[in-house]
Parts: structure tokens; sequence; C-alpha cells
């Protein structure tokens, strides 16, 4: 080995590092870049990006700077380099990025530039290669129950994969107007949003797939894939259904329609009225759901997730400050998972009915031995893969209809709660009441006095409208 004089060190042969060089290179399989992390920094707080070259394209490889978010790369000349995609955890992208590499070369070999390449080849993704593109993109802001609400969706209309078997069938018998997924995204039209509307099941899914499409269509033309958006909605093309509107732009309940809702919700719950006949189980699953219904309304928590789940355990029925927990919810976190409910008079005394006739047989409020062990507040009396009721629409839909009025969503329970049920409280107590961590989240569920007289003048001027045309 030869000494280097200078600094006393040995000297590296050269044809030792390049061929180390080419054994540090590995073929890029899905495999590998599952594995692949990036590097921690000396102190562990930060993240420093990990490289991995591709053994079969020269030139072609993968940047890692997050655990999600490894991006494809070539070489260009000199110091240049040319982002080829993201890695979607598919083995499909690999080999379309290499190919795509080679080509960029080949344009570089023959002296064109290597931007007209990655232009066109961009324009021809599909998509699907796109929706992934906007899913895993670290600069959309999503929040946590979008994110998975806009996986699901397009992961069952546009993906076409399915996992119930009804909606399979739905699927299969409409596949040529669902099978959109396919095409690339410079050949999508205005046409195939009416033709995706047709074969998706539900007007308001429609509406979301249409809208989460038209998102992820917005972003190509941000990134230039696309020179325009071929989503574009409107009243006079009469894609997206009428009856779509967000559930923050309804108006809640007024205390009119709260008053016809609690007399037709409690006409079955009188005590006096109980022992008068035979109850069967359909019928005393519905006062059960109709006492989940009348609950949610008078706590202003979410029925689905924070109602209609709630165990005897976390009840506690005190004389001066009866309240429930609830764990783990969207508000909560890591470091206080719990949430204590207070609950107001009404609150309380379906709660003390239905804690008072749980256990006495013969009772319409009575519940089975096999259904008690589970110690849900509102159970089901029938089969079913969870032990407490998940749906209640249809019981929901019969009370508006015999009430007389307007069928809103159930999840407008909670606006109803702090809007029309609490008026008297200002923004920063129904913040503390209602567990928000700001008071703009309190306002997407309260109207304030002065919306409502917004609304009246609204239609007031409508109204007059009305007269003198006639």
């Amino acid at each position: 080995m030869q000494i280097d004089k200078h600094h006393n060190q040995p000297k590296i042969n050269k044809a030792v590092t390049r061929a180390d060089k080419i054994k540090l290179r590995t073929e890029l399989t899905k495999k590998t870049l599952l594995e692949m992390h990036p590097r921690l920094s000396d102190d562990g707080q930060n993240y420093l990006p990990s490289q991995l070259s591709d053994s079969i394209e020269t030139g072609f490889y993968v940047r890692c700077t997050s655990p999600n978010n490894k991006n494809f790369y070539c070489k260009g000349r000199g110091n240049d380099k040319h982002k080829l995609g993201t890695f979607n955890g598919k083995a499909t992208s690999i080999t379309a990025a290499r190919k795509l590499a080679k080509k960029v070369k080949d344009a570089i070999r023959l002296g064109q530039d290597p931007r007209l390449v990655l232009e066109e080849q961009k324009s021809q993704i599909t998509l699907i290669e796109l929706i992934d593109e906007f899913y895993s993109d670290e600069t959309t802001d999503w929040r946590k129950k979008s994110k998975s609400d806009f996986k699901n969706r397009t992961d069952i209309w546009i993906k076409l994969k399915a996992q119930n078997k009804k909606t399979q069938k739905h699927v299969r018998d409409n596949f040529r107007y669902l099978n959109l997924g396919s095409k690339a995204i410079n050949k999508i039209a205005l046409q195939d949003a009416k033709n995706l509307k047709r074969g998706i099941r539900g007007r308001y899914q429609a509406n979301r797939v249409l809208a989460d499409i038209r998102q992820a269509l917005n972003m190509a033309v941000e990134k230039g894939y696309i020179p325009r958006n071929p989503f574009v909605f409107n009243e006079r093309n009469g894609i997206l259904f009428k009856e779509y509107k967000r559930l923050d732009k309804l108006e809640a309940y007024n205390e009119t329609e709260v008053k016809l809702l609690r007399l037709e919700l409690s006409k079955d719950i009188c005590p006096s009225r109980w022992d008068q006949r035979d109850w069967t189980i359909q019928e005393k699953q519905n006062l059960i759901a109709r006492l989940a219904i009348l609950l949610s309304i008078y706590v202003g928590r979410r029925y689905r997730s924070e109602v209609l789940n709630l165990k005897w355990n976390d009840v506690f029925l005190c004389v001066d400050e009866p309240y429930f927990i609830l764990h783990k919810t969207k508000t909560t976190n890591d470091e206080d998972p719990n949430i204590k409910v207070y609950l107001n008079s009404t609150a309380k005394a379906i709660l003390r009915v239905m804690n008072k006739y749980k256990n006495i047989s013969g009772h319409c409020l009575n519940i089975p031995l096999s259904k008690m062990k589970s110690k849900y507040v509102f159970p089901t009396l029938t089969k079913s893969k969870k032990n407490h009721i998940q749906d209640i629409r249809k019981t929901w839909d019969k009370v508006c209809t015999t009430a007389g009025v307007r069928k809103l969503a159930p999840y407008m329970y909670r606006h109803t709660h702090w809007t029309t049920l609490t008026p008297d409280l200002s923004w920063e107590e129904k913040m503390v009441l209602g567990d928000w961590k700001s008071t703009d989240m309190v306002k997407t569920y309260a109207d304030t006095n002065e919306d409502k007289k917004k609304r009246i003048a609204a239609k007031a001027n409508q109204t007059k409208l009305k007269v003198s045309n006639a």
C-alpha cells in the first residue's frame, strides 16, 4: 500500500472506490423502498435526506426526506436533476419512473430539452395516479377525518375497490360509468363527470366524489399538468345534485320545531303509557332510538361517535352535578383523553328513566341480560355486529314526518343545541362547554342573532318581490 508523503495517510485506489460505489447501488423494488427511511440528525429532532440509486437504470435514484415522502429523480446535465414522480407504495410507480428516466436520458443525449418530455408525461398520468399524488402531497391541508373520508370515497368509486358486497355488485353493474380511474387526465372532459354522477350510488356521495376529483384536478392545473380544470360545476350545466348543501350552511331547527320534535319524541316515553299494552322487540328498539335522539339534541354532542356508544360505566347521575365522560374524541388530546359533559335537566331525566327501568323485567325499557353485558346505554335488542345502536335514520325520518318539521340530517342535532337551546351563552362559554379549541369552531355550529336577522330579512325581501311581481 502506498503512503501519502504529505499527510502520512494510505492512498486510496480510485478504481476500488468506483467499484465500491457500484456495489452500493441496488435494484429499486417495492420492498426496498418500503424499508427505506430518512436518517435522523445527531440530536434526534430532524430528518436528514437519504438517497438510493438504481442498479438497472444509471442516473435514476430515489430520495427520501421523510417517512412518507419518497421522490424519484433522474440526473441531468452537470448538477441538474429532474423530478419524475412520487412513490405511492406500488411497484407500478417504480416501473413507470424508470421508463421515464430512460426517456429523459435519451432526450438529453439527442440535445433536446428534458422538461418537454416531463410535461408531456405529466399530462398523460391517469386519474388514479393523480389522486394518489394529491393524497400524499404534504402541502394539502387535511383534517384527520376528511383525509380518511377522501381515501374511502376514491377507493370505492375511482379505484373500484369496494369492500361491501352490495357496493361491489353496484360497481359491476355500473362499470361503464365508473371506469374513469384509468383515463389520462388530459383526456378527461365534462361528460365524464356526468357519467360518473350516473354511476355513483347516492346523491350526496356523488357530489362529494365529484368535489374530490375537482380538487385533485385543481392541483394538476397548479403544477402545470393540464391547462385547465374540466370539472367546472354551475347551475347551468347541472352536474351536482341540487339537494347537496353543506351542513353548516343549513338553518338549524328553531324553537317551534324543537317543541314539535320534543312532543313527538316523548309521545311514547310517558310512564303512564308503558304498561298499557305489550311491546314488540321492534317497538322497544324504536323507543330506545327515540331516547337516543332526544339526548343527542339536549347535550349537543356528536350523535354517532359520542352518544350512541355511551356506556353506563361512564355515566354519573349525581344529585348536584350529573355528567358523563367521553373517551378519545376528535377534540381530545393524548395528555387529556377524557372529557366531562355536564347534563341539563332534560338530559338527566332521560338517563335516570333508562337507568331506573333497565333491570325491571316485563317493562318496555327492560334490557335482556345478554345485552346488559355490553353495558351500553342504547343497546340493540336484535342481532348486530356491535351491541349498541348504530343507525337512527329510519326512526328520525318517521319522527320528522309525523311532527311536520323539516327533514335535516341527524348531525344537525348539534347545530340545533348550540343555536336554539343555548341562545344566552356567549361564544367563550359555548367554546368551554362544547370543548372546542377556538370560537371560530363554535361559529360553524351556532348562529348569531345577526345571522338570523339577515335570513329573515332575505325571506321578507323575496316575499315582497313575489307580491310586487304578481
